[in-house]
């Protein structure tokens, strides 16, 4: 939005937009792909501009001059011979200097036929970077910075690819770029919006797998009745109660009409996911995930499990904050203090639990680390919003020691300041989606040398309590089934459990169960659960897991299948990847077999999940369409006539009709069609973008809690159509109270 400048100061101060557009950041893009590809390429187009920008100048100057002649001269201008041969001379020089333009504007076009094969990537990179930004609509914490986007993209140029042609090479680039962007994204956004990103991104990515008519029957945005036309026979595989289902699907796709059995290759991937979507809802989930896999080309919708290691060594730095977003009972703390004492030692370590009167001890913390190379961690900054201000300019105003690193943890927060967000490296922590991920994530913080530190059978027991663990978290995943609350167990949980074990099994000990069981159920676990029923699950779970049964013994006996596995028993050895390779083989999506639960009890949690992706993937594309259409209008606009000015874009009639129509402080044709705004070209951009801007919030506010049930203060000046808002509140209206739209009259009351 453009700042309120008043009238006195209005003539002496100019406004300048940074906002990022579409075709700026892939002309951006773009020479940074040249620049890295075939630099030759753009120092001749930076040579060429050059020229023609002295070239322009010298003409110019011939005009100045011939002006200031013919303002000085003296006498009949036809008997000054010097006059003449000055007019002659300017004009030689004027037509050598067109040629010269000529001969540039020709070497350009040129150099900008070999720059386009390199187009691709630039394109699809800028739609990626803004699929990005619109993750601000599902929470507050999705923000991304442009230099942080660039960053990604230098890194996926860089990548080695087999020799050949060129076009190949840029569509190897294109398929890593958005690997990375991906996998990046997935990381920082939490597991239950991840399906919704990944839908977003593959919808406008493969646009031409999805037509509009399909998309909104999707969203459930198209309403057709039933009722109309002759209704359409239903074959014979279709159940009776689905017949509904079929008819709807039938009139979104015509081709559905003829057909009765829906052979495959007949129809694209997206029109499959329709089907699953009106023929077993409760599969739709899986769907969208294997739609969004197949289609953009990657493993999973989830990103690889977070090492700490690998963030340290390959991605943070000095000068960015490491934010990790958590849920209420996930605390990486614990986890990250083991890592900085094996990183750094204890004495180099320091963290603050951000509360009232800390914000003085983190301040010169963080300066004393800084200064000597130190890590610091600064727990639930989202308790203090209004200091966090001040701590980002005392970062920026840093010159940090190269060793220095700064850790933050906060929950989401609405008002966290957003240049926080977008300059920190965020990663989201929780538990990992899926036993499988899990399983890989301890895994990865329990090195080699931790696990061949004791007998076999510990090794053993410390599988089988990963496992457990695994098992109680995903099953909260099938609340109120599963258990009857969402039950906080955590990383401190596992810690404390594979401290009890090392207890219990030093010196080559057998496991003491009961020793076990009881610490387990009593004081770890167990401690969290208030509930009768969930503690004879927990106890049941302690008892079929933590058994002599469950390893190998010294006479050489087999150990029993993993409970909730199939054909998978434990490595009688302590190596590490004896452990991983079980892992591995691991499905990445749980039946609720593993979780000892009937087959049927996922489909009322996909049909759950898919419900909520929707709802998201609607307020999304409903925030995403209001006035952007009419932004997108001015931005052509506007844009095309400054390249126009820079001699960068030749001059056609649409443009020479906008440009005139600026001349003349009038609005332009085609902008007035789309809204009628204030008649002052400068109010009317200023009017547009305040006004998207407060659509974009009400929009926000629908998708929390309702528009009208919020309580929330609508301002009919700040809509594009007014009365196309009235007309709707006018039909909700008549639909709640049950009456004729004819009945209903507007009224207004200044008592309110």
């Amino acid at each position: 939005p453009y700042p309120t400048v008043p009238p006195d100061a209005a003539s002496l101060v100019g406004i300048t937009n940074f906002s990022i557009t579409h075709s700026g950041l892939e002309s951006q893009l773009l020479g940074i792909t040249i620049q890295h590809e075939k630099p030759e390429l753009e120092q001749q187009k930076t040579a060429i501009l050059k020229e023609e920008e002295d070239l322009k100048v010298q003409l110019a100057d011939l005009e100045k001059m011939l002006l200031k002649t013919l303002a000085t001269s003296e006498g009949n201008i036809l008997e000054n011979k010097k006059l003449i041969d000055a007019l002659s001379e300017t004009k030689e020089k004027s037509n050598t200097i067109q040629q010269g333009l000529e001969k540039s504007a020709e070497l350009q076009m040129d150099l900008d036929s070999q720059r386009n094969v390199y187009q691709p990537i630039a394109q699809e990179g800028s739609q990626m970077f803004f699929l990005m930004r619109d993750l601000r609509a599902l929470n507050h914490m999705y923000q991304f910075s442009l230099n942080l986007f660039v960053s990604l993209f230098k890194q996926a140029l860089a990548t080695e690819t087999p020799g050949g042609d060129t076009s190949v090479r840029i569509n190897m680039l294109t398929a890593t770029l958005l690997s990375m962007v991906f996998a990046y994204t997935s990381r920082s956004l939490f597991k239950a919006d991840r399906l919704t990103f990944g839908m977003h991104f593959v919808k406008h990515l493969r646009a031409d797998h999805f037509d509009a008519p399909s998309w909104d029957y999707f969203l459930g945005v198209l309403v057709e009745s039933v009722h109309g036309g002759r209704a359409q026979a239903k074959p014979e595989w279709v159940p009776q109660e689905l017949a509904g289902a079929f008819t709807t699907v039938a009139r979104v796709d015509e081709q559905h009409r003829r057909e009765a059995h829906f052979p495959p290759g007949r129809h694209n991937p997206f029109h499959q996911l329709l089907i699953t979507q009106a023929f077993r809802p409760d599969r739709l989930e899986v769907a969208m995930s294997n739609l969004i896999c197949k289609l953009l080309e990657v493993k999973s919708i989830s990103p690889p499990s977070m090492s700490l290691q690998r963030v340290y060594e390959s991605e943070s730095s000095a000068s960015e904050p490491v934010l990790f977003i958590t849920t209420p009972g996930a605390d990486p703390s614990q986890e990250l203090q083991d890592f900085a004492e094996r990183i750094v030692g204890k004495a180099r370590y320091h963290q603050v639990a951000m509360g009232q009167g800390q914000a003085e001890v983190a301040m010169n913390l963080l300066r004393q680390c800084a200064k000597n190379g130190d890590w610091l961690c600064l727990k639930n900054i989202h308790l203090v919003v209004s200091w966090l201000p001040t701590l980002e300019k005392e970062v920026y105003m840093l010159t940090p020691h190269p060793e220095f690193r700064l850790f933050l943890t906060a929950e989401s927060h609405d008002k966290f300041p957003s240049s926080l967000l977008e300059s920190s490296l965020k990663i989201t922590f929780e538990s990992p989606p899926g036993t499988k991920m899990n399983l890989k994530r301890t895994y990865e913080q329990w090195t080699q040398e931790y696990i061949s530190s004791g007998q076999p059978v510990r090794a053993q027991v410390m599988f089988l309590l990963a496992w457990f663990h695994a098992v109680v978290q995903e099953r909260r995943n099938f609340v109120p089934q599963g258990w009857s609350k969402f039950y906080e167990f955590s990383f401190a949980d596992l810690r404390s459990g594979a401290d009890i074990i090392d207890l219990t099994t030093r010196n080559g000990r057998a496991p003491q169960w009961k020793y076990i069981v009881g610490l387990l159920e009593n004081a770890i676990y167990g401690g969290r659960v208030d509930n009768p029923y969930d503690i004879q699950v927990m106890r049941t779970y302690l008892h079929q897991f933590f058994s002599a049964d469950m390893v190998s013994s010294a006479s050489g006996s087999r150990a029993k299948v993993v409970p909730g596995a199939r054909d998978i028993t434990l490595p009688t050895s302590t190596h590490l990847p004896d452990f991983l390779s079980i892992i591995t083989q691991l499905p990445d999506t749980d039946e609720p077999g593993i979780f000892s639960m009937p087959a049927n009890a996922n489909r009322t949690v996909q049909e759950a999940n898919s419900t909520r992706v929707l709802v998201q993937l609607k307020t999304m594309a409903t925030a995403a369409s209001h006035g952007r259409a009419l932004m997108s209008l001015l931005e052509r606009g506007i844009g095309s006539v400054a390249r126009v000015l820079k001699g960068t874009q030749m001059l056609t009639p649409a443009i020479q009709d906008v440009a005139t129509a600026l001349l003349r402080n009038e609005v332009p044709g085609p902008w007035d069609s789309k809204w009628e705004g204030p008649e002052d070209p400068i109010q009317y951009v200023r009017s547009a973008v305040s006004r998207l801007v407060e659509v974009e919030r009400m929009f926000g506010v629908a998708g929390k809690s309702g528009l009208m049930e919020s309580g929330t203060s609508i301002n009919l000046g700040h809509m594009y159509h007014a009365d196309t808002f009235l007309n709707a509140l006018r039909q909700q209206t008549a639909r709640a109270l049950d009456e004729s739209m004819d009945n209903l009259r507007l009224v207004t009351t200044w008592d309110a």
